[in-house]
């Protein structure tokens, strides 16, 4: 993806750090964002956890923190976080964190700060904002912290009084990825509207996510889930989705790609796996994932049935890039993408009827299907790309350093 001619330059040539809880999540989503930096000049610090602290699968797995690692631009000066970004971090790795961001506050000249994640922002947002250091508080999705099952959470207390603490004040810029997130943070932390950027999600490089005209050939209709297997991603109405469709006769098989992720509240337990199987003839759980490209190709159909309450989920992007129908329910994120009826089918959330309903007009009906994936590949085309994320955020970043000049 080209980054030339972006009239976004951040003035000062001020050094850029970044401090991300995931590497491998970091270089899929933001990459062109520390690449931007890196090949504009400014010295790039990007943190992330040290490997032997991950779990072992998935985006946390070792061979994909070093194929990531492999993404990165030679300049950019790779640092490891103190603690765990995944698990209650001990003491001693608290205090080391502290110290980490009075480090990076007291740096001449004043680094440009990224902290993405509720993470990040709890260790290294209170000591960066009150000593000014400019920080992009990058806020992707609300999530389970601010759902009604987290009401009573001590981990929901400890955030939302973060975030009213860091969010105040004139020295930052918070990115969201749908205007329900800007209202709510708007209401809920009195943040004038004008601090708030909404991207359009991470955005997905088309040259990545190729178009393709029609699905690749499969002896079944596939219907693709690329969700994660957490309850509030809609997995379970899915797969009694796809249970429906089988008892009326429409041929498919939905596949799920993601492994299990135990340290999540709402994740499916292995013997909720095994039960869904044993309910759901045609569903597949394939795991993890590397790359989707191959599975949007062979992709009938893709359902993201999510209630989560997302930034907006990078899944539809690149079902849209590569001109796969889409189904999704009209939740914070999908609906800022999908136009029910003209780029998919938006569907009321945890309802399997619906979901059933909307995907089993998709398979049997082509000419609709075929309508569906081409729209959304026009919208995606049109203000969705990696390009326009990146034009946004660096929009961002150039007018909190100008404004503090």
């Amino acid at each position: 993806m080209g980054m030339t001619g972006l009239d976004t330059k951040v003035p000062g040539h001020r050094p850029v750090v970044i401090v991300s809880t995931v590497l491998p999540r970091w270089i899929a989503d933001f990459g062109s964002v520390s690449t931007y930096f890196s090949k504009a000049g400014h010295g790039v610090t990007l943190f992330a956890p040290r490997p032997e602290q991950t779990a072992s699968t998935g985006w946390r797995s070792p061979e994909a923190i070093a194929e990531a690692q492999g993404r990165l631009p030679p300049a950019v000066d790779l640092r490891y976080l103190p603690g765990d970004s995944t698990h209650e971090a001990g003491l001693t790795a608290a205090l080391r964190t502290q110290l980490e961001s009075l480090r990076i506050a007291l740096q001449r000249p004043r680094p440009l700060v990224f902290l993405w994640n509720p993470y990040a922002i709890v260790m290294f947002g209170p000591i960066l904002r009150l000593l000014g250091v400019p920080v992009i508080f990058m806020v992707t999705g609300l999530g389970w912290t601010f759902s009604a099952e987290a009401q009573t959470s001590l981990r929901r207390r400890v955030i939302h009084a973060v975030y009213r603490l860091v969010f105040r004040g004139r020295r930052h810029r918070i990115l969201v990825h749908n205007k329900d997130d800007k209202q709510v943070l708007v209401e809920r932390f009195s943040i004038r509207p004008q601090q708030i950027y909404v991207t359009p999600g991470c955005g997905v490089d088309p040259a990545e996510f190729p178009f393709v005209d029609a699905p690749q050939p499969s002896p079944r209709p596939i219907v693709l889930v690329p969700v994660r297997l957490l309850k509030q991603k809609g997995v379970l109405d899915a797969a009694e989705a796809s249970r429906l469709l089988s008892g009326r006769g429409i041929d498919h098989e939905m596949w799920f790609t993601s492994n299990p992720d135990p340290t999540h509240p709402s994740a499916l337990t292995a013997e909720e796996i095994e039960a869904t199987k044993a309910r759901c003839p045609d569903v597949r759980f394939k795991g993890f994932q590397a790359s989707l490209v191959p599975l949007y190709a062979q992709a009938a159909a893709v359902c993201v049935p999510t209630y989560y309450q997302e930034g907006l989920p990078t899944a539809l992007l690149e079902a849209a890039s590569m001109g796969r129908p889409i189904v999704t329910c009209d939740n914070w994120g999908g609906r800022d993408f999908i136009r029910d009826g003209l780029d998919g089918h938006l569907v009321p959330p945890k309802s399997p009827e619906a979901l059933a309903a909307a995907l089993g007009r998709i398979l049997t009906v082509p000419p609709h299907a075929e309508r569906l994936r081409r729209s959304a590949h026009q919208r995606f085309l049109d203000g969705f790309t990696k390009q326009h994320m990146l034009e946004i955020t660096l929009t961002a970043c150039r007018d909190l350093t100008e404004d503090m000049l």
